[in-house]
């Protein structure tokens, strides 16, 4: 049902209406600054669905055009299940915070476990080459590079954080 935990959300935000901080949320990308929307999930591809769908109450809450939203939520997607295909024996929950700030979106999210990835060196796929000869898969990456428009990435110990950020319009 809408607006209830997922089975495999281990974490959520603060109260309703508020960040952790007690902060109201803004109503608009470019108003004050968030403290931002976080919840951890499972390192499992069946928490996709309630990543989703826990973006969506978000983009809700912050009256983003929906439709804009869509293709961020694809590239958060495409982060999240790197994170659980590539490192499906790390420890705890991968983490996703969504913040807003000077008319732009941040997306942070935290695998707690890993060896890291910086995706922002790996190698486009070789589109040229017939289809028969590429090897599958690979195409993620690039797609995330364009559906954003910046990309940050830190790795300490064994923890890697991605921050996508995008410009989005409010409804």
């Amino acid at each position: 049902t809408p607006g209830s935990v997922p089975a495999t959300a281990v974490a959520s935000f603060g109260t309703e209406g508020q960040g952790r901080s007690g902060l109201s949320w803004g109503n608009d990308v470019g108003a004050e600054p968030d403290s931002g929307h976080s919840r951890g999930f499972e390192r499992t591809l069946a928490a996709v669905g309630p990543v989703l769908d826990w973006l969506e109450d978000v983009a809700r809450a912050h009256r983003f055009d929906l439709e804009s939203f869509r293709s961020l939520q694809l590239a958060i997607e495409e982060v999240f299940a790197n994170c659980v295909r590539h490192n499906p024996s790390g420890a705890g929950p991968i983490s996703i915070v969504v913040a807003t700030d000077d008319g732009r979106v941040r997306v942070t999210i935290t695998d707690p476990d890993t060896d890291g990835f910086d995706l922002r060196e790996s190698a486009d796929p070789e589109a040229d080459l017939p289809l028969e000869e590429r090897t599958p898969g690979g195409l993620g990456i690039p797609l995330i590079r364009k559906i954003v428009d910046d990309i940050e990435f830190r790795h300490e110990g064994r923890t890697s954080v991605t921050v996508l950020v995008k410009s989005l319009n409010s409804r």
